[in-house]
């Protein structure tokens, strides 16, 4: 609607210069040739939950798990997809970072840009609806993708008796559908 009445005054501004003979005023032209910009609109969070349907780049999968960490001000979600080995990576924020990762216990962290490093606390949900909660420490790192956008990233998990590693690619969000938990 804003940008209807911003075309239909530079129209009417037009009709004037023509009956008139005379310029239209430098500033009322600058502020219809050159609008204010949109406000910004924060992306929308991707809500994933055991159940639901995704579809990764075109492959269906069905989310089994989820392992939820709130490390303030970062959300990471993983999401097993089917029965695995295949995990959904999501870390929300003003530019979600989505990425399918595998396993790779035992890998040490490797160089690379830090996204997040910190504690916070997990919640670990399965088919059952059975969830657990635990302090855990997370680091996400990721290295490479300065030409083609794709990039590695490697996650570290350690709730002190337990550390889980995993390693895969990151892909743009526009590449995720999610059909949230399908009917019978």
């Amino acid at each position: 609607v804003a940008e209807v009445t911003r075309l239909s005054a530079l129209w009417d501004g037009r009709g004037r210069v023509l009956e008139t003979a005379r310029p239209s005023p430098e500033s009322d032209l600058v502020a219809l040739l050159d609008p204010a910009s949109p406000p910004t609109v924060a992306p929308k969070p991707i809500v994933i939950d055991v159940g639901d349907a995704v579809a990764v780049a075109g492959k269906n999968a069905i989310v089994t798990a989820t392992l939820r960490v709130d490390a303030s001000p970062h959300e990471v979600l993983l999401g097993r997809l089917d029965n695995g080995p295949d995990w959904l990576l999501v870390l929300q924020g003003t530019s979600p970072t989505v990425a399918t990762v595998v396993d790779a216990s035992g890998t040490e962290r490797p160089s690379g840009t830090i996204l997040v490093e910190g504690q916070g606390r997990s919640q670990a949900t399965d088919r059952t609806g059975a969830a657990a909660e635990a302090a855990v420490a997370v680091t996400i790192v990721e290295s490479g993708g300065e030409s083609d956008g794709e990039s590695t990233i490697w996650v570290g998990l350690d709730w002190g008796k337990e550390q889980r590693q995993y390693r895969g690619s990151t892909f743009h969000p526009s590449d995720l559908e999610t059909f949230g938990r399908p009917t019978a």
